[in-house]
Formats: structure tokens, sequence, C-alpha cells
């Protein structure tokens, strides 16, 4: 919202004759005339608020008033069989500009400002060198402002405010060295301001409007210079900025807290956008806090031990000020890891007791008597077996077994005493002796159950 009237002045001397009715010049040039009618039809010129002169018959073949009555078409100031100004403000032109507006070589004034314009500046507007004032505030114009626009050295009054204008202020600007007025203010535009716009030394102070953006300088000479030129001398405090010392903290295994500065531009609506980011790209949205004050949030329902990342930005709705939701750029992607989960293992020992089971001592009586028998007895494993040789009748053996249960293991121990006879001895052998033993084993997995698997032979 603009808070002074601008005045420029465009000094202009018209070559005309009169009729007994209306104003007849000769006739402009083809390429200048079919600029007009392209401009009239991308415009929807039918609709205009007042379009009187540019159809008024008799009609040319191309559908428009015949060649040489330009002058008397509304908004069409010629001068010299040129047209030098185009004045369509406020006349609810609609659609978009079109690029044969850059064959009017000598235009030194456009006012399209007040419309309903759609669509990107054309480039083909940084023909028009002769061009001094550029007037296509309050429309939806969108796109980014074109770099040609610097080569227009005559131009002093720039005007491209409210809009829909996004991306960088181009460097170029600040080749217009003649520019008294510069006005971008209410647009999208993001990024940091080029220093070339120090360049402007013609801009007179406090006549110039870069509020309500998404601009930002780390430069103090380049604010300084800008504060100086800026209506009512603040153009900072209302520019929507990434809030700074961006942060993330683990918060558990599923959680963590992220915090931030919160920007001075709080009093429009909006909030901070906090995104996950996902192969170095902002690819998800995860929430928008409510207002511009906050400074924290923490995110949940996250999943223990994994690597997060995360980005913020800030977003201001439209408001009286401006017809755009505009978004800063992002603060810089910060990552952490949640924490792990804490797993407590079990050991679980088992003690065995083992009981040693001393046999009788067997005592074996050999008598030398015919005849003689041997007896020998094989047991399964496991067994202690012991054998006796006897040379006496009848044959007198005697073995004792012990089975010990699975997890105990037995130790027999046999003492044999040999009594000699006269003339005949008979050693017994000692009892074989054979073990086995078992082996198992055990493993727990991490989500806590446990199986265990024991095997003997």
């Amino acid at each position: 919202m603009k808070k002074f009237v601008k005045i420029t002045f465009v000094g202009l001397i018209i070559f005309c004759g009169f009729s007994s009715s209306k104003l007849v010049i000769a006739a402009i040039p083809d390429i200048e005339r079919s600029a007009l009618i392209a401009l009239y039809n991308s415009t929807v010129g039918d609709n205009w608020t007042d379009n009187s002169g540019w159809k008024e018959t008799p009609l040319d073949a191309d559908g428009f008033a015949m060649p040489g009555e330009e002058t008397n078409w509304y908004g069409v100031t010629v001068a010299g069989e040129h047209v030098i100004k185009l004045s369509l403000g406020a006349n609810s032109l609609s659609g978009s500009i079109p690029p044969e507006l850059g064959n009017l070589s000598n235009l030194q004034g456009l006012y399209l400002f007040d419309n309903s314009l759609s669509d990107p500046i054309p480039l083909e507007l940084g023909n028009l060198l002769n061009l001094r004032v550029l007037n296509l505030s309050e429309n939806t114009i969108s796109g980014s402002i074109p770099p040609e626009l610097g080569d227009l050295w005559n131009l002093q009054d720039l005007d491209l405010g409210s809009n829909s204008l996004s991306g960088s202020i181009p460097p170029e600007l600040g080749n217009l060295s003649s520019l008294l007025l510069l006005w971008l203010s209410s647009n999208s535009l993001s990024g940091p301001i080029p220093t070339e716009l120090q360049d402007l030394i013609s801009l007179i102070d406090g006549f110039s409007d870069l509020r309500w953006n998404a601009l930002y300088t780390d430069y103090p000479a380049l604010a300084s210079f800008l504060t100086s030129k800026q209506n009512g001398g603040d153009w900072a405090s209302t520019q929507t900025i990434a809030p700074g010392n961006f942060s993330a903290q683990a918060n558990g295994t599923s959680s963590i807290d992220l915090t931030w500065d919160p920007i001075p531009y709080s009093t429009d609506p909006g909030g901070y956008e906090i995104w996950e980011i996902i192969a170095e790209e902002a690819d998800a949205l995860i929430t928008t806090t409510t207002d511009k004050t906050a400074s924290s949030i923490t995110i949940s329902g996250l999943i223990a031990g994994t690597n997060y990342s995360f980005d913020i930005l800030t977003k201001t709705d439209n408001h009286p000020n401006n017809q755009n939701t505009v978004w800063s750029e992002f603060a810089g992607t910060v990552s952490v890891i949640t924490d792990s989960v804490t797993t407590t293992t079990t050991t679980t020992t088992t003690s065995t007791t083992t009981t040693s089971t001393t046999l009788p001592s067997t005592t074996t009586t050999s008598t030398t008597l015919p005849p003689t028998t041997t007896t020998s007895t094989t047991l399964p494993p496991t067994t202690s077996t012991t054998t006796t040789s006897t040379t006496l009748p009848p044959t007198t053996s005697t073995t004792t077994t012990t089975t010990i249960p699975t997890s105990t293991t037995t130790t027999t121990s046999t003492t044999t005493t040999s009594t000699t006879l006269p003339s005949t001895t008979t050693t017994l052998p000692n009892p074989a002796k054979n073990e086995s033993g078992g082996g198992g084993g055990c493993f727990i997995s991490l989500n806590f159950w446990t199986s265990c698997n024991y095997q003997f032979t």
C-alpha cells in the first residue's frame, strides 16, 4: 500500500494536424500498430473498461480502426509518428503482457498498473531503451524479474510492487544509474539483495519500497543504504526470512526436539514449516507452527537408533499488505540419531552336582579244582562291568552295575583281591571303563525369548 503519490513528468512533443472532428496524424509503423493490436488481444481488450477508438468504424482488414487513427485509441499517445506512451492503468486488462510490446522502440512510458494481468514479464521489454517509466504494479504478474530490465539505462521509475513476482532481485538492476524510484514491495521476492543496488546513486531518499518480501542482506553498508531510500525508513522488519540457530536434539528413542530463534516479523499470520529431508531434498512437510513466535517443537513417533534430517523455513500467509503467501529460504539441514533401545540379557547358569559312588570291594577266591570254567558278561554302554574268572566249581561271578541319571556323572571304583592257592594264580583284568558326555547350546534373540537344546549321546 503506497503512502504517497508519485509524480512523473515526461515531456512530449506532438506534431499533428486537425480535422473537423478528431485528431489525425500520419500512420505509425506497421510493427508498432501490430504491437498495439497484440496488446489488445492478449489482454482481452473487448472487456476493457474503456476501449474507445480501437475498433471505431470504418475498420481495417485487421479488424481495428484505420491506420492513422491510433492516436484516438484510448490510452495511446503518439508523437512523431511513433507510440511514445501507453496509459491503460485501472482499465480491467487481464491475461498477459505480449512480447510484441518490445517493438515499441520509442516508448517512454508504460502504465499498466491496477489491472488483472498475470504471467511473467516478457524479457523483450528490455528492448525499450527510451523507456523512462515502467509501472506494472497491482496486478498478479508472476515469475522472476527479467535481468534484461537492467538494460533500460534511461529508466527513472520502476514500479513492480503488489504482484506475485518470485525469485531473487537480479543484480543487473544496479545498472539503472538514472533510476529515481524503485518499488518492489508486496511480492514473493527472496534471497540476498544484490550489493549492486548500492550503485543506484540517483535514488531519492524515502521514495523506494522493498517491504513484505523474503529479502535480506548480510552487508551493513547495503542495509544502511536501502534504509535511507526506503519509504518510512524500515524495509527489514517485514521480511519473511529463515529462523536462526536451528538445531536438533534426540529426546529418547522415539522423539527429537527442534529449536530455533524466531524472526522479528511476527505481526502478520504465518508460522514455521518443519520438513523432513530425504535424499538431500525437502521431501516431506511434517508440521507447521501456529504462529511466528514459536521457538521449538518436538517430533514424536520416530524409530529408535535411526538418523533423521530436518530443515525449517518461515511462511507468512496473505494479508492486507500482500496478496501472496510468502516463504523464506530454508535455514539449513540438521541431522540427529534417536537413542537406541537398551537390551538387557539374562544369563542362566545350571549347576550340576556329580555323585561318585564307590562300589563294594569284590573278593574273588581262586581254587585249583578241575574243571576250569570262565564266564564273561558284557553290559551295554553307561554300565560299569566287573568280570570274574574262577577255577573252582561252581564258578562264582559278582557284577555290580550303577546307572546315573543324564545330568550325573558316575565314577565306579573296583578293588580286586587275589588269593593265591598253592601252585595256581589267576589275575583278573581291570573292568573296562566307558564314558560319554553331552553338549548343548543356547541363544537369546532380540525379541527376548530363550531357546535351549541339549543333547546327550
